[in-house]
Order: structure tokens, then C-alpha cells, then sequence
């Protein structure tokens, strides 16, 4: 029977609210406000929380399983929700304030500001529910476990919370930062601007101190490109600008080397044509390995958290949890694209998988247009060498494969 109860969120949506004192649950690990703050006004810090965000997604996911109707309804429902779209506000939550958080309803999910959720723990620290407190003038809301989806983000072991990746650049970014802009400005005006040596009077007749003041007031006054005019007296050299004033790019870029490396994304991003392709490639191998680890967090919260929520209201029949679909992100390179396919190959013609599992896997409706007599490198993936059942092909129906890519499924 689907479950009709509760169609409608009850949390609040929060907007910026800042962090406040709330007598339950437990506290929170570092400072939100500074973290929005942050986030919303250093542009190089933002970037390196939203691209491995958008890497996440970028190369898309499925619904593996079994049991084809709980594979059906947990597909159908993330494509109603949008779960890429949620999915990436949920990360870069998790990201920014160390926690990321969704609350389900048979309808839709929901994100929920960090600020606002505090977990409640019993005396031997398991997860009971969650508390949702956004002012003084809303009574807090209270969740029961299985109504919030939560990722912590770089965890203490011994810590419900994660931590913001914006914790471990906090000093860069508050002073070496901050003190660096404010020295370029120095250096700026003080070496790279045209500046020129004025001489008044002569050995023998100096200006005096009254005349030397009305001179420097009137080159003072002077606006960019207008003549100057001054007695004999007076000498004017021009004095270049010095190549010292270029010396702040180096440091400059050190800060955002640092920037970068705290919150794992490779400088490369941000070197340009400086960065040889030998360099690049290992930081981009670096930083896949970082987004890989990010999607097994996304799948174990969602697998562990959202699916059987989504079994639970939408199934009549009962499933096992060993039944139950997984959500899966597809490889992120077409390198292991290549291998994935050659494993499915070895697979199908070694009798592991049949084309109809691999099908099945991929998404796809089983065909009905195949010919009963197929072509004799087929038949060992259908019934083994013999001909009869074989036992590594129920193997892999307990074990699960990966899935060829679109074209050779469909060759």
C-alpha cells in the first residue's frame, strides 16, 4: 500500500539565518556565519567548493538491482525529484558547513539549512532524531531518524557533525589573504605608477620651505596628461616604474596554490598554460580519486538512508534488504568506460552475465526481436560451454557487475 501520510514538508525553509543557542541536541563544530560569509565573498573559494560539486554529477548515475519494481519506483522517484539537481545543494552543503541535510516526504525532497539542524543522540551516541530550530518565534521541529538524510563531510571519528573544508583554509583566507590584497595595493601604487624627482632652485639659491610647499601642492593637484608648467628654476625628471611591482604575482599565486590544496582541487584549475600536461595529469588523477571518494559518500547516504524510505512508501510487497536497488554514479572518464566494457565482454562470453542481465543493468528493455538460434559465441553467457545452467552465472546474479556502455549494448 503507498503511503499518503505527510505529502508535505514540515520543516522551515531558513534562508540566512544565523547559528543560535538551542538548549537540545548537539552543538554544532565551527562557524557558520563566517563560512556563508566566506563563501559568498571570496570567489576562489567558492569555486573550489562548486567544481568537484558539479564533478560529481557530471557523469551521470542508474538504479542497479534485482528486483526490477523497487528498482522501478526508486528510479521513478529520484526523476521526479530531480536528484541531480537536489543531490548537488546536498553536497556542496556538506561541503561549506560540514553537514549536508534532506528531509523526505513520499513527494519530494528537501534541503535543509545547516544552521538550523542540530542531532539528537542517546547515551551510547546512536543517531535517535534530529531538531529543527530557525528563531525564537517557531517552536523546533522534531524528526524522527528515517525523515533526514544527512552527509557529514570529513568527520571526527567520534563526531555526528563533518567539517566544513572551509575550516582548513580559515587562516589563509582571514589574514594571508586579506594582508596580501591590501599589500598589492602598496606595492602597486608604490612601483608600478609613474612617478617624477622635482628640483627647486638652484645650489646657490634653494627654494625656501613656503616655496617648496607651493610646488609640491601644485604637482600634487595635477591631473593625468596635463602640461606642467613651472619657472626656470624648477627641474622635472620622470622616474620609470620599477619591475618590483610585478613581484606580488608570485605570492599571490602561493596563496591560491595553498587555497587549492587545502580544499582538494588541483592548481591546475588555476595555472593555466603555466602547468606542463605531464603535471596536470597527475593533479587531475588526484582530484577523480577526491570526487570518486565524494560519490561513495553520495551512494552510501542515499542507499542507506533514502532508499528504503522510498521502498517502504511505494512497494505493496515486501523487499529484503539484500533486494534492495542501489543508486550508482557511472564512471567519470572514458578510461574506465573501456575497462568496464572489456569486463562485461569477458563476462558475457564466459557465461558470468547473459545479454539480458547486462541489458537489465544498463537500463534497458529486454528485446524481442532476437532470433531463438544465436550466434554460437553467445551461447556460452546463455546456458555455459555445456549447455546446461552455469554456476558462475548465478554467481553474478548474487554479485553484480557494472554496465557496458550505451553503444555496445545496443551492438
Amino acid at each position: 500500500m503507498v503511503n499518503t501520510e505527510r505529502k508535505t514538508p514540515r520543516g522551515h525553509t531558513t534562508g540566512f539565518q544565523s547559528t543560535y543557542d538551542f538548549k537540545k541536541g548537539q552543538p554544532h563544530i565551527g562557524d557558520f556565519s563566517f563560512y556563508r560569509k566566506t563563501y559568498l565573498s571570496d570567489p576562489v573559494v567558492q569555486t573550489n567548493i562548486n567544481i568537484p560539486c558539479r564533478y560529481i554529477w557530471k557523469s551521470g548515475w542508474y538504479v542497479q538491482g534485482r528486483h526490477k519494481e523497487a528498482a522501478r519506483v526508486v528510479k521513478e522517484y529520484m526523476d521526479k525529484v530531480g536528484i541531480d539537481q537536489i543531490g548537488y545543494r546536498f553536497i556542496k552543503d556538506s561541503k561549506i558547513f560540514g553537514t549536508g541535510y534532506m528531509e523526505y516526504t513520499p513527494d519530494n525532497l528537501y534541503t535543509r539549512n545547516p544552521d538550523s539542524m542540530f542531532v539528537r543522540i542517546d547515551r551510547k551516541g546512536r543517531i535517535v532524531g534530529w531538531e529543527q530550530k530557525v528563531a525564537s518565534s517557531f517552536k523546533p521541529i522534531h524528526f524522527n531518524k528515517d525523515e533526514i538524510i544527512f552527509m557529514p563531510n570529513n568527520p571526527f571519528s567520534d563526531s555526528v557533525y563533518g567539517i566544513s573544508d572551509i575550516e582548513s583554509v580559515r587562516y589563509i583566507v582571514r589574514y594571508l589573504k586579506d594582508q596580501a590584497e591590501r599589500d598589492v595595493g602598496a606595492m602597486l601604487n608604490k612601483y608600478v605608477g609613474e612617478r617624477f624627482k622635482i628640483t627647486g632652485g638652484s645650489a646657490d639659491n634653494p627654494f625656501q620651505e613656503t616655496e617648496l610647499e607651493i610646488l609640491k601642492e601644485y604637482f600634487s593637484e595635477l591631473k593625468f596628461g596635463e602640461d606642467i608648467i613651472t619657472a626656470g628654476d624648477v627641474g622635472v625628471d620622470s622616474i620609470a616604474s620599477s619591475a618590483q611591482g610585478m613581484d606580488f604575482r608570485a605570492y599571490l599565486d602561493y596563496i591560491v596554490m595553498i587555497l587549492s590544496i587545502g580544499m582538494n582541487v588541483p592548481i591546475v584549475f588555476w595555472e593555466g598554460k603555466s602547468s606542463t600536461n605531464a603535471t596536470a595529469t597527475v593533479q587531475l588523477q588526484v582530484f577523480e580519486s577526491y570526487v570518486k571518494f565524494l560519490q561513495r559518500q553520495i551512494e552510501d547516504a542515499f542507499n542507506t538512508q533514502l532508499i528504503p524510505n522510498i521502498i517502504r512508501d511505494f512497494l505493496d510487497e515486501e523487499v529484503e534488504m539484500s533486494d534492495y536497488p542501489k543508486f550508482v554514479f557511472e564512471p567519470i572518464n572514458n578510461d574506465e568506460l573501456y575497462v568496464q566494457a572489456k569486463t562485461e565482454l569477458i563476462h558475457l562470453t564466459n557465461g558470468v552475465l547473459s545479454p539480458a542481465e547486462v541489458r537489465e543493468k544498463r537500463g534497458y528493455n529486454q528485446r524481442t526481436d532476437l532470433p531463438e538460434d544465436l550466434p554460437a559465441f553467445i551461447q556460452p553467457a546463455l546456458t555455459g560451454a555445456t549447455g546446461k545452467p552455469d554456476p558462475a552465472k548465478e554467481m553474478g546474479k548474487q554479485t553484480g557487475q557494472s554496465r557496458i556502455s550505451n553503444q555496445e549494448a545496443e551492438e
